[in-house]
């Protein structure tokens, strides 16, 4: 196209000139212009002094016709696509020195006018694949290529094809290719091997690249929006909401107090909420339940992780720092020894004690309308707790038996006794779980108060099992499911073996099933002779149980967290706030 273009503009020219302007070798440039000759175009040599190579009659290409505003705008595109690549530079100089000389001054000011950084900030920069050369020159051979292809899950597979064209969509390439199956796309990153072939193919007439490209687009985003929700936001920060969404963000109006309503969308609930979780209180999700089950999970996952002490000292610090966060609640934690503290007219309400030691603490004169206790050992070992000089301990122990039928047995010693305790609690869950079938979806995936969810007690309760009848009766070396949910901070025992994705409910229903019916098969054949076998506590090995015992502890786990979970399914059928 140079040769052409400067044969064009100057009338004649000799090899030596185009060698010299195009920066090549003479025997280069001659073998150009004989190139010509032989494919056709009408150029012939003029021997002599004063001859050198011209166009036949005068002839024209069909680029001779570019203004001063068509050159400059050419360039324009054409000068930012060359950065990355030396001979895109040499060739773009070429054309260039090619065009006519009033031209050559705005085209080369237009090719070094632009530059495209595609990096965003922050962002790694991504390397070409290197494949997509091999790629691009089986494409414009049309010549097919066998592709070793990884796939989404990365097994490998073999496969023909015909390339039909390259697509570089935000620095990650795409191969549009006719298969035996019809056009499929594959990412080039995931192409393992690209070898091409001596068979050829011929394109489709009807094929177009852009427009089978907005096709692929339009398919993969319908895809990637299958679920919504409507979300609150200030309206300062809807416009970088938006960006976080892409397309997948639309207005919908705003409410009566100035708040920004915005519908999103994302493939999947865990999805929307891992996007939403960064922004913390600024945004709030009115819609679905889904949504919001899954944002309050990672709230509470984080807060078990990440929570920080918060000493007295700090908190009087960052009361003077920050006068506007004085009613922050303070955090104490294990390393704060309260240990014979006395507190004198000092306002608790509303604070929160969890897991904590408050055996034998002394209340005298104290507000505690509205409280409420959760002690789940308060009938172990004679415990007592005295109310206005009454121990209500066996009352809350009878009233709890009476809601509970069966569990007034979770203490039977012999074998008929635990087979029966064990039925009527198998009882007692299979109603729970159709309870919580019926409510609304997402239900059991509703955290209240932060505690666990309906479907984590079921995962935990899947780890108990494992601890007590597993490891510690029948005294195997790796008896834990991976689907248990273990306390977090426990770093008594190899964690690697538990899943660290959130399995599916159906998923949690099969290993909570396995492990019941593992108990079952147990008591079943169990002896008076293997109840007093000795066994060693899986926490504390140096303690002393008895399977009896440890088929005690899987008992009361299962009650308890049974009482939870009633607990928890009939705060979210009343609703928040009542």
């Amino acid at each position: 196209m140079a040769v052409l273009l400067l044969m064009q503009n100057r009338g004649r020219v000799t090899a030596a000139d185009l060698a010299r302007e195009l920066e090549v070798s003479v025997a280069t440039a001659r073998r150009d212009l004989e190139a010509l000759s032989a494919a056709g175009v009408p150029v012939y040599p003029q021997p002599g002094r004063g001859g050198g190579w011209s166009l036949v009659g005068g002839a024209r290409t069909d680029l001779s016709g570019l203004s001063a505003t068509e050159a400059r705008a050419l360039f324009l595109l054409l000068g930012p696509a060359t950065t990355d690549s030396g001979a895109a530079r040499s060739a773009l100089r070429k054309l260039v020195r090619a065009l006519p000389q009033t031209f050559r001054a705005d085209a080369e000011a237009a090719a070094g006018a632009t530059m495209v950084d595609p990096t965003r900030w922050g962002d790694r920069e991504r390397d070409r694949p290197a494949l997509v050369d091999r790629l691009q020159d089986a494409v414009v051979a049309r010549r097919r290529v066998r592709l070793t292809y990884g796939g989404r899950t990365g097994e490998r597979t073999e496969r023909l094809v015909d390339p039909w064209g390259l697509v570089d969509k935000d620095e990650v390439w795409y191969l549009v290719a006719g298969t035996d199956r019809g056009q499929r796309t594959f990412r080039v990153d995931r192409i393992v091997a690209a070898e091409a072939t001596d068979g050829r193919f011929d394109r489709p007439n009807e094929f177009a690249l852009d427009e089978a490209w907005r096709r692929v687009v339009g398919e993969v985003e319908a895809k990637r929006s299958t679920t919504s929700a409507t979300v609150l936001i200030d309206t300062r920060f809807a416009p970088i909401l938006r960006d976080h969404f892409g397309r997948h963000c639309h207005p919908d109006g705003r409410t009566d107090d100035g708040r920004a309503r915005l519908r999103v969308s994302a493939p999947t609930a865990l999805d929307i909420a891992r996007t939403l979780a960064g922004w913390g209180f600024l945004v709030e999700v009115v819609d679905p339940d889904a949504v919001r089950a899954e944002l309050a999970h990672i709230g509470a996952e984080l807060t078990a992780r990440h929570a920080v002490n918060m000493s007295v000292e700090v908190r009087k610090l960052r009361a003077v720092a920050a006068p506007e966060e004085e009613n922050l609640m303070a955090t104490f934690s294990q390393s704060d020894d309260l240990r014979n503290a006395e507190f004198r007219d000092v306002n608790l309400r509303g604070a929160r004690f969890v897991e904590c030691d408050l055996s034998g603490v002394v209340m005298r004169g104290v507000d505690i309308a509205g409280s409420d206790i959760d002690a789940p050992w308060l009938s172990e070992d004679g415990s007592v707790l005295r109310v206005n000089g009454v121990d209500v301990a066996p009352f809350v122990d009878t009233e709890l038996n009476r809601r509970f039928p069966g569990r007034a047995e979770r203490r039977a010693a012999d074998p008929d006794g635990l087979r029966s305790a064990w039925a009527a609690l198998e009882r007692t869950w299979a109603a729970t779980l159709d309870r919580a079938a019926a409510m609304p979806a997402g239900t059991v995936d509703v955290t209240v108060d932060g505690e666990w969810s309906f479907a984590q007690t079921l995962r935990h309760l899947v780890l108990a099992t494992d601890m007590w009848l597993g490891r510690a009766i029948m005294e195997l070396e790796q008896p834990f499911h991976p689907l248990g949910l273990m306390h977090t901070g426990n770093d008594a025992f190899d964690m690697s073996v538990f899943t660290t994705h959130t399995p599916t409910y159906a998923e949690v229903l099969e290993a909570r099933a396995d492990r019941v019916s593992m108990v079952r098969d147990v008591l079943a054949r169990i002896t008076p002779e293997d109840l007093a076998a000795a066994r060693r506590n899986p926490h504390n090995p140096e303690h002393p149980q008895t399977v009896r015992s440890c088929l005690h502890v899987i008992l009361e786990e299962e009650w308890e967290h049974h009482r939870f979970a009633v607990r928890d399914l009939d705060a979210i059928e009343v609703g928040p706030g009542a």
